[in-house]
């Protein structure tokens, strides 16, 4: 933009007349730059951030951070829970296995004494009933 100043020493160099188009034209050129400088301004305050929506953005990332905190917190909770659960579970079933483990083994107890007693009692048998055993028994007679 010309200033006073400006305007008349362009003036005296040329005079009033001639000086009076090329000021218009000048002062035409002054006004087209400041409406494309607004133009450009407002057009960048369209597509670039400002403060306000910096300061808009942070508070709703610490909305964010704040709500993540709590879910986290939440499904920590939900964790230890469901743990605790398991192990109560797994002590339940260890239970039940040291008693299945115990019974078995005073079936095996049982089965291997049956099993003695079945061969001491075929080998009596065979014995007894054997036709060598009843030679000797005769001898013995």
């Amino acid at each position: 933009m010309l200033t006073y100043q400006q305007a008349k020493d362009i003036e005296d160099a040329l005079g009033p007349q001639q000086a009076g188009p090329l000021l218009a034209v000048l002062q035409d050129l002054d006004r087209k730059i400041e409406d494309q400088k607004n133009a450009v301004k407002a057009d960048l305050l369209l597509e670039l951030a400002t403060k306000a929506d910096i300061a808009n953005l942070r508070t709703e990332i610490a909305e964010v951070r704040t709500e993540l905190k709590g879910d986290i917190a939440n499904l920590r909770t939900e964790l230890k829970g469901d743990i605790a659960e398991l192990r109560t579970e797994i002590a339940f079933l260890n239970g039940k296995i040291d008693t299945e483990v115990a019974r078995l083994a005073g079936e095996l107890k049982s089965i291997r004494l049956w099993m003695k007693l079945l061969v001491a009692i075929g080998i009596l048998g065979m014995t007894f009933f054997s036709p060598t055993t009843i030679k000797l028994l005769e001898m013995l007679k």
